[in-house]
């Protein structure tokens, strides 16, 4: 009996980590993403101003 709860939340902590790093994976991309907007508007504005 002790076992199979162990084995539950094992198996609960596992899904737990794979969702936290799937959420800071994507938090990670929109960082990313939002920082190479922010490069490609600051040479837009840069070359506009040329």
């Amino acid at each position: 009996w002790k076992v199979r709860v162990a084995q539950e939340s094992m198996a609960r902590r596992t899904v737990y980590s794979e969702l936290t790093g799937f959420l800071s994976g994507i938090e990670h991309m929109a960082r990313h993403a939002a920082s190479v907007f922010e490069t490609i508007k600051a040479l837009y504005g840069w070359s506009r101003g040329l």
